[in-house]
């Protein structure tokens, strides 16, 4: 008999994937391979009750990563709404007694986009390999990372070699925006973004810069906070409102990014207003920092003990091992 969640995990081995890569067909795309080919595969299983414990040691630890989604996704629903609360609904800190003309609070001014930002540029892709003109090591974050990086998966994916002087101008610094200015489909919008933050970059070694269909965007923290700008490009995004600037040409979608700054007007509010937002929404978007670092931590810790659990390196013989709520066992705990 074997556990569904054994199986599941040992799916995941090299063992089991070489096995699948040294019998599969067909191009990178559309990979086949006969199911008899897949029944060849041959394990030397351990009894159940062990089966059953190196499952629930691996499943904890999904447990825990799955549970710490859950708290990321919550603490960005949760700035989300303090960001409409305050900037939408019109119900910030204080809001009773302040004057409204046309339903602007008096204090609060439109600025175009373009007066918002100290600086832009678009980002770069660089060579695979070292060279005199591309010497500069860095990772890079596509537009496709995007929304992976707001639900807290940050990944090291790309890393690539500059020419010193690109590098130089794009590095990105904690505070800094990227935005997706082309690639995309007829089913995805272009202008989906990221802020990053001290902890994205230090997790990235200080040496990431966006790639070459997104656009790095500073803003003048003397003028706008980046927290209040990712919320407000974030609501911008989701309520449509971003394909705007979009146009579809030959397959390939483009940003008219320059019509944007002009055209685009942000309703800033008060000085103190701002300092006040900040303080709600960075410690929440630390928190969720915090939770996605922990995740590839444990993420790490899951896949190396991974084969060393199912190839038995590393015994579970009389070891107490409590069940996950994840696994369907009644089962407190299992003594192997």
């Amino acid at each position: 008999m074997i556990s569904p969640e054994f199986l599941r995990y040992l799916s995941k081995t090299i063992l089991f994937k070489h096995h699948i890569e040294s019998r599969a067909r067909g191009s990178a795309n559309q990979v086949r391979m006969a199911v008899s080919e897949l029944k060849k595969f041959s394990f030397k299983f351990p009894s159940f009750p062990i089966k059953e414990s190196i499952g629930a040691i691996l499943c904890a630890y999904d447990d825990l990563i799955r549970n710490n989604r859950q708290r990321i996704a919550l603490l960005e629903k949760t700035a989300e709404e303090i960001y409409r609360e305050w900037f939408v609904r019109m119900r910030f800190p204080g809001w009773e007694k302040v004057k409204f003309e046309k339903g602007i609070p008096n204090g609060w001014e439109y600025k175009a986009m373009q007066d918002l930002i100290e600086f832009h540029i678009g980002g770069g892709w660089g060579e695979e390999i070292s060279s005199i003109d591309f010497s500069e090591g860095a990772y890079v974050i596509r537009g496709t990372d995007l929304p992976s990086i707001n639900a807290g998966g940050f990944s090291k994916e790309v890393f690539r070699y500059h020419k010193a002087s690109n590098y130089k101008s794009r590095k990105l610094k904690s505070g800094d925006i990227i935005f997706e200015v082309a690639g995309g489909s007829k089913d995805q919008w272009l202008g989906r973004t990221a802020l990053m933050t001290d902890d994205i970059i230090a997790y990235y070694d200080n040496r990431v810069i966006c790639a070459s269909f997104c656009k790095l965007i500073r803003y003048n923290k003397n003028i706008i906070s980046p927290y209040f700008m990712k919320y407000f490009l974030s609501l911008y995004y989701s309520t449509g409102l971003v394909s705007t600037y979009q146009v579809q040409s030959t397959g390939i979608s483009n940003y008219q990014f320059e019509a944007f700054l002009t055209s685009q007007k942000v309703l800033v509010p008060t000085e103190d207003l701002k300092n006040a937002f900040d303080k709600q929404v960075i410690p929440l978007v630390k928190q969720k920092d915090n939770l996605s670092l922990a995740n590839i931590k444990l993420k790490n810790t899951r896949d190396m003990l991974i084969s060393r659990l199912i190839s038995g390196k590393l015994p579970v013989d009389g070891l107490e091992i409590h069940f996950p709520p994840s696994m369907k066992d009644e089962k407190v705990t299992v003594n192997s």
